[in-house]
Protein backbone atom coordinates (compact mmCIF):
# COMPACT_ATOMS: atom_id res chain seq x y z
CA UNK A 1 0.00 0.00 0.00
CA UNK A 2 1.29 3.45 -1.02
CA UNK A 3 1.67 6.22 1.90
CA UNK A 4 2.21 9.90 1.81
CA UNK A 5 3.54 11.71 3.99
CA UNK A 6 2.57 15.73 5.32
CA UNK A 7 3.72 17.60 8.19
CA UNK A 8 5.72 14.44 9.02
CA UNK A 9 2.49 12.07 9.30
CA UNK A 10 1.92 9.13 7.14
CA UNK A 11 -1.14 8.60 5.13
CA UNK A 12 -2.66 6.08 2.65
CA UNK A 13 -2.86 7.26 -0.52
CA UNK A 14 -6.50 7.01 -0.27
CA UNK A 15 -7.11 8.21 2.95
CA UNK A 16 -5.62 11.55 1.96
CA UNK A 17 -8.73 13.74 2.02
CA UNK A 18 -9.92 17.07 2.48
CA UNK A 19 -11.70 17.46 5.57
CA UNK A 20 -14.45 19.87 4.47
CA UNK A 21 -15.47 18.42 1.29
CA UNK A 22 -13.96 14.82 2.11
CA UNK A 23 -12.45 14.61 -1.63
CA UNK A 24 -9.13 12.64 -2.44
CA UNK A 25 -6.26 14.88 -2.35
CA UNK A 26 -4.09 14.90 -5.75
CA UNK A 27 -0.34 15.03 -5.10
CA UNK A 28 2.40 16.38 -6.94
CA UNK A 29 6.04 17.29 -7.12
CA UNK A 30 6.99 20.04 -5.95
CA UNK A 31 8.33 22.95 -7.77
CA UNK A 32 12.16 23.31 -8.41
CA UNK A 33 11.91 26.82 -6.58
CA UNK A 34 9.79 25.40 -3.93
CA UNK A 35 13.05 23.68 -2.91
CA UNK A 36 14.85 26.81 -2.32
CA UNK A 37 12.10 28.67 -0.01
CA UNK A 38 11.52 25.29 1.91
CA UNK A 39 13.20 23.24 4.69
CA UNK A 40 15.45 25.47 6.08
CA UNK A 41 16.71 24.08 9.45
CA UNK A 42 18.61 27.41 10.69
CA UNK A 43 17.19 28.80 13.58
CA UNK A 44 17.22 32.33 15.11
CA UNK A 45 19.67 32.77 17.70
CA UNK A 46 17.39 34.65 19.72
CA UNK A 47 14.29 33.37 19.92
CA UNK A 48 14.96 29.80 18.09
CA UNK A 49 12.48 30.02 15.45
CA UNK A 50 13.23 29.12 11.50
CA UNK A 51 14.88 31.94 10.06
CA UNK A 52 13.75 32.09 6.44
CA UNK A 53 16.50 33.49 3.67
CA UNK A 54 14.35 36.41 2.97
CA UNK A 55 13.89 37.81 7.37
CA UNK A 56 17.61 36.56 8.30
CA UNK A 57 21.02 38.11 9.45
CA UNK A 58 23.78 35.99 9.66
CA UNK A 59 26.54 36.90 11.86
CA UNK A 60 29.63 35.02 12.71
CA UNK A 61 27.98 30.97 11.61
CA UNK A 62 25.10 32.34 13.68
CA UNK A 63 21.62 32.94 11.97
CA UNK A 64 19.21 36.22 13.18
CA UNK A 65 15.63 36.90 11.87
CA UNK A 66 16.13 40.90 11.19
CA UNK A 67 13.73 41.87 14.02
CA UNK A 68 15.67 40.08 16.59
CA UNK A 69 19.01 41.03 15.96
CA UNK A 70 19.16 44.12 18.17
CA UNK A 71 21.30 45.47 21.17
CA UNK A 72 20.61 43.07 24.33
CA UNK A 73 21.16 45.70 26.24
CA UNK A 74 19.07 48.68 25.35
CA UNK A 75 17.05 47.46 22.23
CA UNK A 76 18.21 49.19 19.40
CA UNK A 77 18.47 48.54 16.06
CA UNK A 78 21.68 47.08 14.79
CA UNK A 79 23.48 45.68 11.51
CA UNK A 80 26.61 42.80 10.67
CA UNK A 81 28.22 46.47 10.02
CA UNK A 82 27.41 48.20 13.61
CA UNK A 83 27.34 45.57 16.12
CA UNK A 84 29.68 44.64 18.55
CA UNK A 85 29.72 40.89 20.94
CA UNK A 86 30.50 40.81 24.53
CA UNK A 87 30.75 37.16 25.96
CA UNK A 88 28.18 36.04 23.27
CA UNK A 89 26.17 39.15 23.74
CA UNK A 90 24.99 41.59 20.98
CA UNK A 91 25.28 45.17 21.70
CA UNK A 92 25.50 48.35 19.73
CA UNK A 93 28.61 50.05 20.35
CA UNK A 94 27.14 52.77 22.21
CA UNK A 95 25.91 50.14 24.73
CA UNK A 96 28.88 48.12 24.43
CA UNK A 97 31.23 50.88 25.84
CA UNK A 98 28.60 51.81 28.54
CA UNK A 99 28.49 47.85 29.61
CA UNK A 100 32.52 47.23 29.56
CA UNK A 101 33.24 50.22 31.60
CA UNK A 102 30.23 48.81 34.15
CA UNK A 103 31.99 45.34 34.14
CA UNK A 104 35.69 46.89 34.41
CA UNK A 105 34.49 49.47 37.45
CA UNK A 106 32.80 46.17 39.55
CA UNK A 107 35.80 43.62 38.44
CA UNK A 108 38.23 46.60 40.58
CA UNK A 109 36.08 47.08 43.68
CA UNK A 110 37.03 44.61 46.24
CA UNK A 111 35.03 42.35 48.59
CA UNK A 112 34.87 43.21 52.52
Amino acid sequence: MELLSADGVPYHKSCFKCSHCKGTLKTRSPSKAAGRFSGTQEKCATCGKTAYPLEKVMVEGQSYHKSCFKCSHGGCPITPSNYAALEGILYCKHHLIKSASIKRASASVPEA
